[in-house]
């Protein structure tokens, strides 16, 4: 089932604060940010992107709200978010026998009592 919320990747200049005592600095430098994500929504001033989403149920996690004034660049053309897992590369499910611990050799919190 395809989703309704695209991919998107942005490139924004974030805020940045400091505290304490200290010499202003000799000059400002852009303090740019990374997002990909889902483009959950958007307006004139800001748009709203989830790191994380079901599409079963149409709910978003782990939400971004970034004003649009600290956006240098966003791109949601040519985006694909493949979440598929192919065949054979789960080896720890596939040999999860050799990974389980018994009772002997479990931490002592973790033992059965």
């Amino acid at each position: 089932m395809p989703s309704k919320f695209k991919p998107v990747f942005i490139v924004w200049d974030d805020a940045e604060s400091s505290d304490g005592w200290e010499a202003p600095p000799d000059k400002l430098e852009e303090r740019l940010c990374y997002t990909l994500g889902y483009l959950i929504l958007e307006s004139d001033a800001h748009v709203l992107v989830a790191a994380t989403i079901d599409k079963e149920h149409e709910t978003t996690n782990n939400r971004l709200q970034i004003p649009k004034a600290m956006i240098k660049e966003m791109r949601t053309d040519g985006l694909e978010i493949n979440v598929a897992v192919p065949p054979g590369t789960n080896k720890r499910r596939k040999n999860a026998s050799k990974y389980r611990r018994t009772g002997a050799d479990r931490p002592r919190q973790y033992r059965r009592k």
